[in-house]
């Protein structure tokens, strides 16, 4: 059967390209599954029979086998109802030493079929998938049109495509949102003994995680902390299976304050901290117009992924991964 399927074989087609997307285009779209950059199509040969494009989901694609993590999807659509299409095709990220050989059988005719491969923690800088703000992808292919009666099934092998298969139970979401507004008295902004905090609510994402926050209005030579006023982001991870990317935001729009950024938290059942600093709250004319509380407007989205399983590297949950932080006046 493997031999007459090879010999079956008909208008073998080898290509590749270069696709570059700048990182910016990427932290500007939305934070949710099916957000997504494409290529143009592209005819696999000049017959014009099938076509195919390349797409990045930064978080995935929802209700699917690719809805945890950021996913490379080769998408083709075969106009020909006589033949499916094998493909082998490699995926490359030189700056992140990162490289995935890729095999399917697109058997289904006029209509669109996908493949994935996945790209894990896209956003960590420690990783080096972008260099100067440019993420620089190689894709080579080879395309076999293959008569359907020499068909046999081929499996997919693109690395993590199933990850979460092997597992109990998924998580019920792969991204939360909570857009809390927290207030503070000032009375008890002013009543804070140095290195004394506020503490925020506990909010839970499901069974997933949970995380809350707290406010230093006088941190004086505390640990590793510069002196001021901190925010500062605590996230407990309750899945062992899984780990969490984080988008968020802080503002105090009286304030003119802003702080936004990403952050990983990878361990399991421990608490992690992200610290921002925060001196405008603490201004005196600041506080002086304010009349009985402060308002901290919070963006919080959290995104689950699984972790690596073959290639975990030891130690890597203790990496600090702050992600193009900005914090500015506006």
């Amino acid at each position: 059967m493997k031999q007459q399927a090879i010999e079956s074989k008909r208008n073998t087609n080898v290509t590749s390209f270069e696709w570059k997307i700048e990182e910016s285009r990427l932290l500007s779209q939305d934070f949710y599954p099916g957000t997504c950059v494409l290529t143009d199509f592209k005819y696999i040969d000049k017959h014009k029979k099938a076509k195919y494009r390349i797409e990045l989901y930064q978080r995935g694609i929802q209700n699917s086998k690719y809805q945890f993590g950021s996913w490379i999807i080769l998408k083709l659509v075969n106009y020909n109802l006589d033949t499916n299409i094998e493909v082998k095709y490699t995926v490359k990220i030189p700056s992140a030493d990162f490289s995935r050989k890729c095999h399917h059988m697109f058997e289904k005719n006029e209509e669109w079929e996908m493949d994935g491969c996945k790209i894990v923690e896209l956003f960590n800088p420690k990783k080096k998938y972008f260099v100067d703000g440019i993420i620089n992808l190689k894709l080579e292919f080879e395309f076999n049109e293959v008569e359907k009666d020499f068909v046999e099934e081929i499996n997919n092998f693109s690395i993590g495509a199933t990850e979460e298969a092997s597992f109990d139970k998924c998580p019920d979401n792969a991204v939360y949102s909570f857009f809390p507004v927290w207030r503070i008295p000032l009375e008890q902004i002013e009543n804070c003994m140095p290195n004394e905090c506020i503490e925020s609510d506990v909010f839970f994402g499901g069974n997933e995680f949970k995380f809350c926050f707290k406010f230093y209005p006088k941190l004086e030579e505390f640990n590793d902390f510069e002196d001021g006023a901190w925010i500062v982001l605590y996230v407990k991870n309750l899945n062992e299976k899984t780990f969490i990317e984080s988008k968020y935001l802080f503002s105090i729009i009286k304030a003119k304050y802003l702080s936004q950024g990403r952050q990983f938290f990878k361990r399991y059942n421990e608490w992690e901290k992200h610290c921002r600093k925060i001196d405008q709250i603490m201004e005196t004319k600041f506080l002086s117009k304010q009349k009985k509380e402060i308002s901290i407007i919070i963006e919080m989205k959290f995104a689950i992924d699984f972790k690596e399983i073959e290639r975990e590297i030891e130690h890597e949950s203790d990496e600090e991964a702050d992600v193009h932080d900005v914090s500015h006046d506006t």
